[in-house]
């Protein structure tokens, strides 16, 4: 992620740590979806900030997408 989206995406957390918006929006996935994988499992590994805050790093989220990677629908998740 450049400075540039940084700004546009409303700052970022940390270096290197994008906030759940900002890892949303890479994913194309709504920041509630990515809230339900947290409480329910599944989503990409995550970053507790403080009791209210969650991030992401670049490479959870290219490890999660990897994980996603079907040859068809008939594949089975891994």
């Amino acid at each position: 992620m450049t400075k540039e989206t940084d700004n546009q995406a409303g700052g970022s957390t940390s270096p290197g740590i994008m906030n759940e918006g900002q890892a949303a929006k890479w994913l194309g996935l709504s920041e509630r979806t990515l809230q339900k994988f947290r409480l329910e499992g599944g989503g990409p590994e995550f970053i507790e900030l403080t009791t209210r805050r969650r991030g992401y790093t670049m490479a959870a989220l290219e490890a999660w997408v990897a994980t996603r990677r079907r040859r068809s629908t008939s594949d089975k998740a891994a």
